[in-house]
């Protein structure tokens, strides 16, 4: 149970100050900072944005533009189009590229905000100190503040860690050269991600997960397929299994890990464990992420936490009012996406009061592995037990043998599930395929418009493409609610004279 800080309000934490620097004070330069200081700033607010290293934060550093390069370099690599040397300094290019392209300082300043690099403390419930990069400290007044301070690698705790050269996500991709062998703890999305990446490139990569599958947090049908493909391309994949130790092996160099991997029986009684040994060029550790908040004062400003995460309403206000927060330090949704909803809303709220509101119903989650792994809304687990209550739900679904863009593509492996009511309404969607990613947003936006499943039967899409699937599902869908006995009348009455009348979804076409 993580700990959970309360604080009680102070009295004047909404009281307006009679004169302040600014009008809203971001604290962090990541996806939710850049966003919130950039809506702020369209509104008409004197922003100013705080950031205690480079802008871009751990998306276009250490997350989502590194990682999807890499699962890009390493097809290369795969196909010979690319030497595996030269991959660290592909990925260098291209993180620098980004930057320059969307992340600098002066981008931001052309806005119309103030940037600033330093390490922000409050001070009070509306006062800031930033200990600027030239050593001397600045102090600062708003009327809102919105903190996007984000997250870092949480290292589990395993006897010799420290004295070993191990990577988190924040120092693999500064890596050199790219090692011969690779253990990853964590078979979580980055895990999972990087370790395949490397595997087909030609590294012998072992996963190491302690809960009993793969993608623990995610829909149960993504391990289910997502498992055995990763194992074809040289993943060897160790479920149940905790590190209980590791050191330093040969020059130093590499790491030896010590392992237990748990055995149950048939009743689910604990059998003996067996204990591992493994060698490799390097370890990446990939165990999830703790809030970065430690040093923000946030007692001293009156912002509860719960286990270092920043509590907040539904527009992203914290328990000091003329405090907000967004993104990963909310610990809410952890997606790139996620965080620039929430921070669009908290900027619009603390700027205007308009009572915009955060829907994390609304955000999709997906896995970048070869097929991807896609989910939105209600998951395949959740409606099968909704339907084992008697509940209006339905799923459909495709196996991607059936979709000529898979077939053409020579990609079949995975499918394509809808939950939806009987007359319609979209619950939510499991998507496995090499598209998954694309076709979940067309998804999102059916259920947020209100837009039956049936409707998708009428749309005409090119082909051959991905989003054929989603056409079939809405046929399927139409189909089933077709009336068969009034058709049946209206073939004898016409003499039409064909084999049967109505089709079953599963002859859709």
């Amino acid at each position: 149970m993580c700990p959970v800080t309360i604080v009680s309000h102070q009295t004047n934490t909404d009281l307006k100050l009679k004169k302040t620097d600014f009008d809203v004070v971001v604290i962090g330069g990541g996806a939710a900072g850049l966003t919130a200081s950039a809506t702020a700033v369209s509104l008409g607010a004197k922003t100013l944005m705080v950031e205690a290293d480079r802008l871009g934060g751990d998306c276009t550093w250490f997350g989502c533009v590194p990682s999807k390069a890499l699962l890009s370099l390493a097809e290369l690599v795969r196909c010979g189009d690319l030497r595996r040397d030269d991959l660290p300094a592909r990925l260098w290019a291209i993180r620098e590229r980004i930057y320059q392209h969307a992340d600098t300082p002066e981008r931001f300043e052309a806005l119309g905000m103030e940037v600033l690099f330093g390490r922000a403390r409050f001070t009070g419930p509306g006062t800031l100190a930033v200990a600027c990069a030239d050593g001397t400290t600045r102090d600062v007044t708003s009327r809102r503040f919105i903190l996007c301070a984000g997250t870092r690698p949480a290292l589990p705790p395993v006897e010799g860690l420290e004295d070993v050269p191990y990577k988190t996500t924040h120092s693999f991709f500064e890596m050199k050269t790219v090692p011969d062998s690779l253990v990853v703890l964590g078979a979580g999305a980055v895990g999972v991600e990087l370790g395949q990446a490397c595997a087909r490139m030609g590294v012998e990569v072992i996963l190491v997960e302690r809960e009993p599958g793969i993608l623990p947090a995610g829909d149960p049908l993504w391990a289910h397929h997502l498992d055995p493909v990763i194992r074809r391309d040289g993943v060897r994949v160790l479920t149940s299994t905790t590190v209980t130790k590791v050191e330093c092996a040969g020059s130093g160099t590499s790491v030896r890990i010590t392992a237990r991997r748990a055995h149950k029986s048939q009743t689910h009684v604990a059998l003996d464990d067996d204990v591992l040994q493994l060698e490799a060029d390097m370890l990446l550790v990939a165990t999830g992420r703790e809030p970065a908040t430690r040093s923000l004062g946030l007692e001293i400003a009156g912002v509860a936490t719960d286990g270092g995460f920043v509590k907040t309403d539904a527009t992203g206000r914290t328990s000091n009012r003329r405090i907000y927060a967004a993104g990963d330090v909310t610990g809410k949704d952890l997606f790139t996406h996620a965080a620039g909803a929430q921070a669009r809303a908290a900027a619009v709220h603390a700027v205007l009061r308009f009572p915009r509101k955060y829907n994390g119903d609304s955000i999709p989650k997906v896995v970048y592995t070869h097929p991807e792994c896609a989910s939105l809304g209600m998951t395949s687990a959740e409606a099968a037990r909704a339907r084992t209550e008697g509940k209006d739900v339905q799923t459909w679904s495709l196996a991607l043998s059936s979709l000529d863009r898979a077939v053409t593509d020579g990609h079949t492996d995975g499918t394509l599930h809808i939950q939806a009511t009987r007359r319609g309404r979209i619950l939510g969607a499991t998507l496995i395929a090499d598209r998954a990613g694309e076709l979940i947003g067309t998804v999102g936006l059916a259920m947020q418009q209100r837009i039956p499943l049936s409707a998708f039967s009428e749309l005409v899409v090119a082909y051959p493409t991905w989003t054929d699937g989603l056409r079939k599902l809405g046929t399927q869908q139409a189909i089933s609610r077709l009336p068969t006995g009034l058709l049946r009348l209206a073939a004898r009455l016409l003499r039409l004279r064909g084999p049967k009348v109505g089709i079953s979804p599963d002859e859709v076409v």
